[in-house]
């Protein structure tokens, strides 16, 4: 459901800009392809090489970051947001209490998860090292023959 509501999002902000866009939130949930890769938990969180990163305006909706926080695997989006170079996040999600009461936890990351989107680059896996190159805010997650 939650990759569902993922993809309809990234197709619409597709449709809204004609340009594609990867924001950060999407790395949260992909994984290596590799069927080797998929019984190791250093498969996730694919880690940014080269990252080009661009930044939309997009309005802070404190509803969604509430909605999306438990969703969300926290140890790997701290690992994403130091390998990108963003402020330490704490060590632990805030609560939701916490998130509606602090303004800057709220804005710093709305910006890193809605506004910070992956241009071009690459997206490298923790066990096997292959690289999935972005291009213009698209993925490439073909394999060669030899990896299926």
């Amino acid at each position: 459901m939650v990759l569902l509501v993922l993809i309809h999002f990234m197709i619409s902000v597709y449709m809204h800009h004609k340009t594609a866009k990867m924001k950060l939130l999407t790395l949260n949930f992909l994984t290596c392809a590799v069927k080797t890769c998929k019984s190791s938990s250093d498969s996730f969180p694919l880690h940014p090489k080269d990252a080009e990163l661009a930044s939309d305006d997009v309005d802070v909706n404190p509803e969604l970051l509430v909605n999306l926080l438990p969703r969300l695997d926290w140890k790997a989006l701290k690992t994403t947001s130091a390998e990108l170079g963003f402020p330490q996040l704490p060590d632990s999600p805030p609560t939701i209490e916490q998130l509606q009461s602090d303004d800057k936890l709220l804005k710093d990351l709305h910006s890193l998860l809605m506004e910070t989107n992956l241009m071009e680059g690459k997206l490298v896996c923790g066990v096997c090292g292959h690289e999935y190159a972005v291009r213009e805010g698209i993925p490439n997650f073909l394999l060669p023959s030899h990896l299926v």
